[in-house]
């Protein structure tokens, strides 16, 4: 229940399942360990769930594939004029430039990777003037692999704008359309502040036939940061207010005993987590997390034991993890570390279907700083989410 004691392991490759058996007790800690190693680098994923409920998990993999799908030709026209920035967003990637050719029309090939359920591939582009442009879309269009499609996208639309307020400070914010049930998305805007700020400007099309708009904020400063998450429904879009949860934590850490002690939160939370990382980028690219889940009313996190052939397979540099942070989330739709294992991974709530809002709260320990992780990230695959 508390780590401390092997009960069982296995190890797996490929889709099986891993039973355990009848485990007493009704709660149980979990650890997953993911290594994936070739003659360029070395990757181990360790993620750690004290104390949570027993029942079937059930864990997903992104359907992601290493060979290209085919290739998307796509030409861009706009109206004549000087503009500051033009962006291309698809369903497998993104473009931007501060470059933008006076007479309208861009191309751009890519090779796509990445579709949507059914072979389907969507496009959003839009030109900017210092409070609006030009915009257009194509939505769920049909795409055939192993071929070049073409697609013409024509801005012609006027792009709206609209000023809100959060009640706490943002860095930077990107703004998405969401549909079919959320599992199909396109960026439409994002802004970056080189000084924190709660007025804000969003430029995006007010009537871009979608169900939902997913607003994502972030905050930081050296040994802090923050961000927050939430649906929106598109036909009503963002308010001109947006409150932002104040809930914080902060910890020490303990080098003797290798514990996060002394963790406090104020407000409330549905679950924490500490993490450990050691990276290094000589020879080979080497890159270790271990993240530790528990509810939030712990006061103190320690690793989990592991057995003696798992330590042997991951090698010597186990031994090289430092304390990176410790952190809190709060869903609106879980209360707890036992609700968020049962609702995500017991019940397989669908992974854009698991909550509607969401905060985030980091404190890094002193060797780290805030900034070093949360880089301003244009990549509209990388959700800011625990798991």
């Amino acid at each position: 229940m508390d780590g401390t004691e092997v009960i069982d392991y296995k190890k797996i490759e490929g889709d099986c399942v891993a039973d355990f058996g009848k485990i007493n007790g009704g709660v149980v800690t979990s650890t997953i360990i993911r290594i994936d190693t070739s003659d360029y680098d070395y990757y181990i994923s360790i993620n750690s769930d004290l104390s949570s409920p027993c029942g079937n998990w059930i864990f997903r993999g992104g359907n992601f594939s290493d060979e290209p799908l085919g290739t998307a030709d796509i030409t861009v026209t706009y109206p004549v004029g000087n503009y500051s920035m033009y962006m291309l967003e698809t369903t497998d990637g993104w473009y931007e430039s501060y470059d933008v050719p006076y007479y309208g029309q861009i191309n751009h090939q890519f090779s796509v990777d990445r579709l949507d359920e059914g072979n389907k591939y969507s496009l959003y582009g839009a030109v900017f003037t210092e409070r609006g442009g030009y915009c257009n879309w194509l939505l769920d269009q049909d795409f055939i692999v192993n071929t070049t499609n073409y697609f013409n996208i024509d801005l012609n639309k006027q792009l709206n704008t609209k000023s809100f307020e959060t009640s706490k400070p943002l860095r930077y914010y990107y703004i998405y359309a969401c549909w079919n049930q959320r599992n199909s998305y396109l960026y439409l805007y994002w802004d970056y502040y080189y000084d924190l700020q709660t007025n804000h400007v969003l430029i995006y099309p007010f009537d871009i036939p979608v169900n939902a708009l997913r607003f994502n904020g972030y905050g930081y400063e050296n040994d802090y940061s923050y961000s927050y998450c939430k649906y929106f429904n598109a036909s009503t879009g963002l308010p001109a207010y947006m409150e932002i949860p104040d809930q914080t934590i902060s910890a020490y850490y303990n080098e003797i005993t290798e514990e996060i002690e002394n963790i406090n939160i104020t407000g409330k939370a549905d679950q924490i987590r500490g993490r450990w990382h050691y990276y290094n980028n000589d020879s080979i690219y080497i890159s270790i997390n271990w993240n530790v889940y528990t509810n939030w009313d712990f006061t103190s996190i320690k690793r989990p034991v592991l057995p003696q052939e798992i330590l042997d397979d991951i090698g010597e540099y186990i031994d090289l993890l430092t304390p990176y942070s410790i952190s809190l989330v709060d869903y609106n739709t879980t209360s707890s570390h036992s609700g968020i294992i049962k609702r995500f991974f017991i019940n397989d709530v669908p992974v854009n279907q698991r909550y509607d809002e969401a905060f985030y709260y980091y404190y890094y320990f002193n060797q780290y700083k805030s900034n070093d992780h949360f880089k301003r990230n244009k990549d509209k695959h990388l959700y800011d989410n625990f798991r």
